[in-house]
């Protein structure tokens, strides 16, 4: 008879690869359990759909990798599963994967090994809208892919210099004499490494470090106007820090008008929809609750004169299905114009305005028309504006921030007028995120002059001076193209930051206008703009700047001092108004082979010193060696004479010359 399976893994395959491709993966309904067994699929077959719930998988075959792999809508594939090489499944890396102990495996006595793993339902989850899919990729890989496997499993990871000095014969000995040869090698810091290469967002300084500065190379950028340290204070976390709107003066004139959903004078006509007011924030007695396709709701007005008029909508939008949009045809005059998007607001209590659009109104009456066509149905319907309201220029603590082209008003309210009011921010803003069902737009909660606390409609605005450029008094940069910027979004974590909006300036710059920025940020500083090539438009977000002050564990004698801060950060102390404390550190048995003397003015202690009389005895002296192993030379009858005396009193006297000075009042020497 068959000895029993192992639980240990062997070093065998558990069944022979087949010559053919396997088919593609089915639902197959295991009769021992009752539960759907899944095959993976040819390589080079593609992938394939997986529904959620508890499936049985079968393994990879031998140089085969079999993954299982969450879709997003835009496309990218995050790792779930994975088995390889004939093994058994086990979870994937990335914050999405799953856990090992939701994995179990068991061998029948025919040798087949299938691995039980729950998909579960990504409906209500951060990843609502994905879907699960079961890929095969070819094992076979070249010696380069198997150097840079062995090196992701023994080190921080490869680079490809490493992996081109190893591709030669890559065997058994090779790795055994590489893994000795590393062994024999210097111990290093990880610690030290990561301070070299960390760079965390900040706005000011702290009593921990100091910033960067936006022209130098890998300082950081973003695309939208609020971080957390608009919140409050952070050197005092007092809540001092105040955000203004106010309207542009040259386009204070300009009105608007707004005709609501549920007017009843006649002037508004509608399908199958309802009226509702059970969602506040709207503007008059209610909202449009838009039905399915077919549905509409219809403006007649008749006090324009003939002319192009820009028209917005303000809506709510609650539902996550279609991906977050419910687009609307719209009419003028029974006229298609374009559909509209109306795009997830997070809330159906949640209002916004939709973009503006240009619509050509004749002399006498027009009717306008918001059509449901896309079988999805249609958001709530707040009311029509006609008419482009005022810029409003958004300030923090005075200084230009953005501004609003189109207005500001409260995601959830209506009926205040921020227009020169002082605001601030009861919670950490948010930076618009890649996650369509979170905050696409950003968003920023502020605080009222009456102690209410709601969002702006706007979310996190973009920064945009186009056009409004005369607000910069402090001037901008014109990036070029040679100027290099690289993203910084990543899908892998939850709620990620929406591709596009954070940037590393890799390459520096070297403007004129960098000799005008202050080289420490402080925290009510006037912000860093820039404008790319494209017409879009960047701030600088300070970032803490790490500085050496001590050498590596491994650094030559003669390299100590090249490695430490000249004055112990004493500089840098003096620029922060002493926000930024001393970087040196009393000297104990523990630095002393590594302590640099430093004769700079601006040199720092970490501590002030004690004065303290030693009379200088032989005795004394002997001690001062024994503990310090430093020698103290003492001159017997030097004569210490009064130092305070006259310059003219002696035959002799010392003079110090001083440069740049002016004298009041010469004094003339025979």
């Amino acid at each position: 008879s068959k000895p029993p399976p192992t639980s240990a893994p062997t070093k065998v395959p558990s069944h022979a690869p087949t010559n053919s491709p396997t088919p593609p993966p089915v639902d197959i309904i295991d009769p021992r359990s009752g539960i759907d067994t899944v095959t993976c699929p040819p390589v080079g077959g593609g992938e394939y759909d997986l529904p959620n719930g508890l499936k049985l998988f079968g393994l990879s075959g031998m140089n085969e990798f079999c993954g299982v792999f969450i879709r997003m809508s835009s496309g990218n594939l995050i790792p779930f599963a994975r088995s390889y090489d004939s093994g058994v499944w086990e979870p994937a890396a990335g914050p999405h994967a799953c856990l090992q102990k939701d994995i179990t495996c068991n061998t029948d006595g025919s040798g087949v090994t299938l691995c039980g793993l729950n998909l579960p339902s990504l409906v209500n989850s951060t990843l609502a809208g994905s879907t699960y899919v079961i890929i095969t990729k070819d094992g076979n890989i070249d010696q380069s892919s198997k150097i840079a496997a062995f090196l992701e499993m023994t080190t921080f990871g490869p680079t490809k210099s490493e992996i081109d000095s190893l591709n030669n014969i890559w065997d058994d000995i090779a790795r055994a004499n590489y893994i000795r040869s590393q062994m024999d090698m210097p111990a290093t810091s990880h610690r030290e490494y990561y301070r070299r290469r960390v760079n965390t967002k900040w706005d000011a300084t702290q009593q921990s470090a100091r910033s960067d500065h936006p022209c130098s190379p890998n300082s950081k950028w973003r695309k939208y106007a609020f971080i957390k340290q608009d919140r409050h204070d952070t050197i005092t976390s007092n809540e001092d820090i105040h955000t203004t709107f106010e309207v542009v003066p040259e386009e204070a004139d300009l009105v608007t008008a707004i005709y609501e959903a549920e007017d009843s004078s006649g002037s508004v006509t509608f399908d199958r929809g309802s009226f509702s007011s059970s969602n506040p924030g709207f503007s008059g007695l209610g909202y449009y609750d838009m039905s399915g396709d077919g549905d509409f709701i219809q403006w007649s007005i008749s006090s324009y004169l003939a002319g192009s008029y820009p028209v917005s909508f303000r809506y709510a939008h609650g539902s996550t299905g279609n991906n977050g949009q419910r687009p609307l045809d719209l009419y003028v005059n029974d006229v298609f114009v374009k559909t509209m998007d109306f795009t997830f607001t997070d809330s159906w209590r949640y209002y916004k305005y939709t973009e503006l659009v240009d619509v050509n109104l004749v002399e006498g009456t027009n009717t306008i028309k918001l059509l449901v066509s896309n079988g999805y149905g249609g958001p709530n319907i707040d009311h029509m504006r006609i008419g482009k309201p005022p810029a409003v220029v958004i300030k923090t603590n005075g200084w230009p921030r953005t501004i609003a082209k189109n207005g500001v008003g409260l995601l959830d309210g209506w009926g205040v007028d921020l227009n020169g009011m002082a605001v601030t921010m009861p919670s950490y803003p948010d930076p618009p995120q890649g996650d369509l069902f979170r905050y696409i737009f950003g968003r920023t909660k502020v605080e009222l002059d009456n102690g209410s606390e709601k969002y702006l409609d706007i979310g996190n605005p973009p920064i945009d001076f186009t056009g409004y450029e005369q607000y910069l008094t402090n001037g901008y940069f014109t990036f070029s193209n040679s100027d290099v910027f690289t993203s910084t979004a990543s899908h892998l974590f939850s709620y990620p930051l929406l591709e596009g909006q954070e940037f590393i300036l890799t390459s520096g710059l070297s403007d004129e206008l960098c000799e005008s920025i202050p080289p420490v940020s402080e925290e009510l500083d006037a912000p860093v703009l820039g404008k790319l090539p494209n017409g879009e438009w960047l701030v600088w977000s300070p970032s803490i700047l790490l500085e050496d002050n001590g050498p590596s564990i491994n650094a030559p004698a003669n390299d100590i001092a090249s490695a430490t801060l000249e004055d112990g950060g004493g500089a840098a102390v003096i620029l922060t108004n002493e926000k930024l404390k001393c970087a040196n550190v009393p000297r104990t048995f523990v630095n002393e082979d590594t302590c640099v003397l430093s004769t700079l003015s601006t040199a720092c202690k970490a501590s002030e010193l004690l004065s303290v009389d030693v009379e200088m005895s032989t005795e004394n002296v002997k001690k001062f060696y024994s503990l310090t192993g430093h020698y103290v030379y003492a001159i017997r009858g030097l004569a210490m004479e009064e130092l305070h005396e006259h310059p003219c009193s002696k035959p002799k006297s010392r003079w110090e010359i001083s440069t740049g000075v002016t004298c009041p009042s010469a004094t003339v020497l025979n």
